[in-house]
């Protein structure tokens, strides 16, 4: 089952998602359920001039059908609609979380969360989530997340870079055929032997175990920021960095909005696009929604 949580009320996430879905094989829609506000639904609808009914907690537009779980409102649309999906969640499930804002991410008690992997990551304890990001050619997985840059190495200790390259790693192996293993650095030129910082020296002592986990893998680093995508990017290579930006910059410039943000690590897997809510789209009938349909494409091809 693919379980799709609603996002940000005045985000263009469901917009999106339902125009998308309705791209898919009719075959395939049985496998999603959507758990939403009823009105923030019928709003979307409206906004989106699509002709429409719900009956029996089923959306229904001309042929196609989407089921439906209704959520009531208690902390915030985007945690309602995430908890009540937690709920139900399975090994074989996933997890189909839907634009929102930081603000939105709220624990019982309304402490704000980061976002999403930092709510998951309190949810999960016993887990080692790692972000990370999918497009047709390129694999990226981050060591660290919504972390200050002058926080990273206190946020990347021995261990937790052992484990979340771990991780990152078992986690891709179960969606592509990963060969190649390229892990970047924390410092530019890798602290160029310790002149501009020790810190990688340290890192590197963990990657000859890394290499010892995977022998049918070929792991390589730790390798420069500013080098790292020399190496060629395909469903077979896995680019692993230590800060977001790292990733994200030349993530998004080859990609645009065709990437998969995939959290790693969880009992189950959880996607959502690569884009933001786009408030300023809200309501307009305009946003693009082909970064969504690949994402259907691709989690249907995993389930």
């Amino acid at each position: 089952m693919i379980r799709v949580t609603q996002g940000h009320e005045k985000g263009v996430g469901l917009e999106l998602f339902i125009k998308a879905f309705f791209c898919i094989p009719k075959s395939k829609q049985p496998l999603f359920i959507l758990y939403c506000n009823k009105n923030t639904l019928i709003e979307c609808l409206k906004n989106a001039q699509l002709p429409f009914d719900i009956e029996d907690n089923s959306l229904v537009i001309f042929s196609n059908k989407l089921k439906l779980c209704f959520v009531e409102h208690k902390l915030s649309q985007s945690t309602d609609s995430l908890n009540s999906a937690l709920e139900s969640m399975g090994p074989k499930d996933i997890l189909l979380t839907l634009p929102s804002s930081k603000d939105q991410i709220l624990s019982d008690k309304k402490i704000v969360f980061k976002g999403y992997t930092d709510f998951l990551r309190t949810a999960y304890p016993q887990s080692e989530l790692v972000m990370s990001f999918v497009s047709p050619d390129f694999n990226a997985a981050l060591l660290t997340d919504h972390v200050a840059v002058k926080d990273i190495e206190d946020n990347l200790s021995k261990n937790i870079f052992e484990e979340r390259v771990n991780s990152a790693i078992r986690g891709f192996q179960t969606i592509r055929n990963i060969e190649n293993v390229y892990i970047a650095g924390v410092n530019p030129h890798c602290g160029e032997d310790g002149i501009i910082s020790e810190y990688d020296n340290f890192l590197q002592e963990s990657v000859s175990k890394i290499k010892d986990t995977f022998p049918k893998i070929k792991i390589c680093g730790l390798i420069p920021g500013d080098t790292i995508l020399f190496n060629p990017q395909n469903k077979n290579n896995l680019f692993i960095f230590t800060f977001h930006d790292q990733a994200l910059g030349p993530f998004k410039r080859l990609n645009g909005l065709t990437g998969i943000n995939l959290t790693l690590g969880l009992p189950f897997k959880r996607v959502s696009v690569d884009h933001g809510t786009a408030f300023d789209l809200f309501g307009k009938n305009s946003a693009n929604y082909q970064g969504m349909l690949y994402l259907l494409d691709e989690i249907l091809n995993w389930a």
